[in-house]
């Protein structure tokens, strides 16, 4: 998380990074628990909790982590399950930046 801290103030201006636990659906803990590891981490982008099942169904999560970039026009530019250092979430953001321009 410390490596999307960073992401998300470098590009802070071109995207929005968003945290949503979905710790209770897996078994992987409770809100409180989440939300005291985010503060410990200095974790200042936006990150909630949901109740919503059908956020897991439809973003197809079948693991934890996983990371689904959304393109202004909110189609599913990329999605990838597992953790993603900071090279990869980088490389990523930058190619659904520039098919945004396209």
């Amino acid at each position: 998380m410390p490596e999307l801290q960073e992401f998300s103030e470098e590009f802070q201006d071109q995207i929005i990074l968003l945290g949503i636990d979905i710790g209770q659906f897996t078994g992987l803990g409770h809100p409180r628990d989440a939300s005291k590891l985010l503060d410990s981490m200095g974790i200042t982008y936006p990150a909630g909790f949901t109740d919503d099942g059908d956020v897991v169904e439809k973003y197809k999560v079948l693991a934890m982590p996983t990371t689904v970039f959304i393109d202004r026009q909110g189609r599913i530019f990329q999605k990838w399950t597992g953790a993603l250092d900071r090279g990869t979430v980088t490389r990523l953001a930058k190619a659904m930046l520039n098919q945004d321009v396209d």
